[in-house]
């Protein structure tokens, strides 16, 4: 699976999972079937970003729970 990280945004063909909100994309990265995320930073005022989904990502990896972490790309505008 393909999570595209945006709350504005589509993702660029059908092959990506759109995802609008940092914890929707985690809860997709927990089920161990994304291959690839690309994010974007801002994702609304007072809202989780993009930054905090890669934080989440690199913990797994660090602590043992994630063997191998997606692909990963940026789209943002910051």
């Amino acid at each position: 699976m393909k999570v595209f990280l945006d709350d504005i945004r589509t993702p660029p063909d059908d092959f990506w999972t759109l995802s609008k909100t940092a914890e929707e994309a985690i809860e997709l990265l927990k089920t161990g079937r994304v291959d690839a995320i690309s994010l974007d930073h801002d994702l609304g005022e007072n809202k989780k970003t993009g930054y905090d989904v890669l934080a989440w990502i690199e913990s797994q990896v660090f602590e043992g729970k994630m063997s191998r972490p997606p692909f990963m790309f940026t789209h943002t505008q910051n």
